[in-house]
């Protein structure tokens, strides 16, 4: 949801390193309390220095990634056998069903690993289960979940 003190605080940031309450006061006219209450509810959303000056966001794309790829909506590609070949990383029970023994490494410090190899067929197998690349996960901005 978008309000004025979340756009006072995006054009101020673009400019400048830090923004503090009494300069948001000035900005959007309301008052000190309201702005308080509203940064008070929004608090994780904004990273704050010691003396309470606000930073900037978080970074909000991180955190909903993570908990796609952990439900398994989101898959993404992993190096393997130093950096010779590709895996594709995807948290799902079905992705036993199609993993293949590997085995990493080189001569007398090699393992078996069970991976999904990066292929055209085992991404259409992924995506029929319906999840996407991680390139094409849409997230939400930090307006989505701004409270006022």
């Amino acid at each position: 949801m978008k309000t004025k003190v979340l756009e006072a605080i995006k054009l101020a940031l673009e400019i400048k390193k830090t923004i503090s309450l009494s300069e948001l006061v000035s900005i959007t006219g309301d008052k000190k309390l309201d702005i308080l209450k509203e940064i008070a509810k929004n608090k994780s959303l904004l990273r704050l220095d010691k003396n309470g000056k606000i930073l900037g966001f978080i970074n909000i794309r991180d955190r909903q990634l993570s908990k796609k790829i952990a439900s398994g909506e989101v898959y993404y590609t992993n190096l393997i056998n130093y950096g010779s070949d590709t895996e594709l990383v995807w948290n799902h029970e079905k992705a036993q069903s199609f993993k293949q023994c590997y085995w990493e490494g080189g001569l007398g410090d090699c393992r078996r690993i069970d991976v999904i190899l990066d292929t055209e067929e085992n991404r259409k197998k992924i995506e029929a289960f319906g999840a996407v690349f991680i390139t094409e996960a849409k997230t939400e901005t930090i307006d989505f979940f701004w409270e006022k």
